[in-house]
């Protein structure tokens, strides 16, 4: 995949690996836009990186995704590549009466069908250009689920399957279809977990860069690759390394 000279959209852009991504894609001569609900954030980021491009936005919100495809129609006709980024994580106790259907719908609604609807709306536009390509930023625990955190486990094993059947159908269009696979990375979203060793977030994301440059469909960073492939030859014992803190 050529990383030169692209038109990139980051959603959830101002922080963290989506942060990390933009800052090493503006690196390598690419116009990137990078698009969030805060504008404070937005505000910090075009700051310290001006070349950015930003725009406000939650994708969580039907009108605000509506306006945001109409503005990158009108202004960026060139994009090429949507990197959808976005996400939140939750610890959620499901036996304990407390969890909430507000809850579990904006978690599942932030990791996977916010990344179906901006992806079903740009399509046809990042089709229409050359090397077209859009990219999942997915998560191991799609593959080995970490019982601290049940919907975000499931949101994203259900964002592992959609991209894997948009991948089939978009080989008409030859759409590059790509599933990242973060190791834990030092973010705002990993603050709390203080005990465990975190990947730096510029290491990741040069990490992806490299392997998007070697053409891989799936990119595994730091640890990932070891787990999924032992969940393939002994997936009790790779249930157990994922689950380990909690068991005492």
């Amino acid at each position: 995949m050529e990383l030169t000279n692209r038109t990139i959209l980051i959603t959830g852009g101002a922080s963290g690996i989506g942060f990390a991504l933009a800052k090493q894609l503006v690196a390598h001569g690419n116009k990137v836009i990078v698009c969030g609900r805060s504008r404070d954030n937005l505000n910090k980021v075009k700051e310290h990186l001006p070349a950015l491009e930003t725009i406000r936005c939650d994708i969580n919100n039907p009108n605000d995704l509506n306006e945001l495809v109409s503005l990158l129609a009108g202004r960026y006709p060139q994009l090429d590549t949507l990197i959808n980024n976005a996400g939140v994580q939750n610890q959620l106790n499901l036996t304990g009466g407390q969890t909430t259907d507000h809850a579990v719908t904006h978690e599942i609604r932030t990791n996977l069908i916010s990344h179906i609807s901006i992806t079903n709306r740009l399509y046809t536009l990042i089709s229409s250009n050359r090397n077209p390509a859009i990219i999942f930023v997915g998560s191991a625990l799609a593959i080995v689920p970490k019982y601290s955190v049940p919907i975000y486990s499931a949101a994203k094993a259900g964002l592992h399957n959609y991209v894997q059947s948009l991948r089939h159908q978009a080989k008409k269009d030859n759409v590059q279809i790509i599933e990242v696979f973060p190791d834990v990375v030092d973010t705002p979203m990993t603050h709390h977990r203080q005990n465990e060793s975190k990947m730096d977030s510029g290491l990741f994301a040069v990490q992806v860069l490299t392997q998007l440059e070697k053409g891989n469909i799936e990119i595994f960073t730091g640890r990932t690759l070891f787990l999924s492939v032992l969940h393939r030859l002994a997936p009790a014992h790779a249930l157990k390394i994922i689950n380990r803190s909690l068991d005492g």
